[in-house]
């Protein structure tokens, strides 16, 4: 039976607790796996290391974070009229998840065996879907480092058509969907940032990355720049 571990500080954590609680697929009953119960002592750790993402990211110099903060209003405002006026309107929609971060994707064996956290889920458009995963799997490296890797892409959109195939429309729509999935996370990290809770289990995430995100995208001419 396929364990679910924890997941803290970017890696898979056994845990000290040997208690578990069974998985199952609504859909049909069936047990799928079984996920560990944190510990006192785990969950300790999950919150110790959030704090201390927290504090790599508030001692950035004041007038870093203001650079980042004027250079965020002046990307939002010169690409926010342009996902407006491109937005699509009639493709494939249906129930996605709308959140797929490696931290809520688990793999064993090379094989999918999890999907966590279904809060964001919504009936959206199929391919906004695809663009939150380019966005979220397929670039690598930090900040000035970051870069898109074309050949992580190209194979996610090859496993996803051998599935579902990607209409004409969806194609063309794919960078708008990515340049607004980008403000999206742009703007739910930094607003995190702005109103952090006392004592919430919250890992601040550097929202620096996703304008760095969004400059890519404002440099693809068409979806073969994604995945060709």
């Amino acid at each position: 039976m396929n364990l679910i571990e924890h997941f803290i500080n970017g890696k898979t954590v056994k845990g000290s607790s040997k208690k578990t609680s069974k998985v199952f697929n609504p859909a049909t009953g069936e047990q799928t796996s079984e996920v560990n119960l944190a510990s006192r002592t785990d969950v300790d750790l999950a919150v110790q290391k959030a704090n201390q993402a927290f504090t790599d990211w508030s001692r950035k110099p004041p007038a870093q974070r203001a650079r980042i903060i004027f250079k965020f209003k002046e990307l939002i405002e010169k690409n926010l009229d342009e996902i407006e006026n491109n937005w699509p309107k009639n493709i494939p929609s249906g129930i996605i998840h709308a959140d797929l971060f490696p931290d809520n994707i688990f793999f064993r064996d090379g094989k999918l065996t999890g999907i966590i956290d279904f809060y964001f889920s919504c009936y959206d458009f199929y391919v906004f879907e695809i663009a939150i995963c380019l966005n979220a799997l397929c670039f690598e490296g930090k900040n000035e480092n970051l870069s898109f890797n074309v050949t992580k892409a190209k194979k996610f959109i090859d496993g996803y058509s051998s599935i579902r195939k990607l209409t004409e429309e969806e194609k063309k729509s794919l960078k708008v969907l990515c340049q607004g999935a980008a403000i999206r996370f742009l703007l739910t990290r930094v607003f995190d940032y702005l109103n952090l809770t006392e004592g919430a289990l919250v890992k601040i995430k550097d929202p620096i990355e996703y304008l760095k995100r969004l400059e890519f995208h404002n440099s693809v001419k068409d979806y073969k720049d994604y995945f060709f």
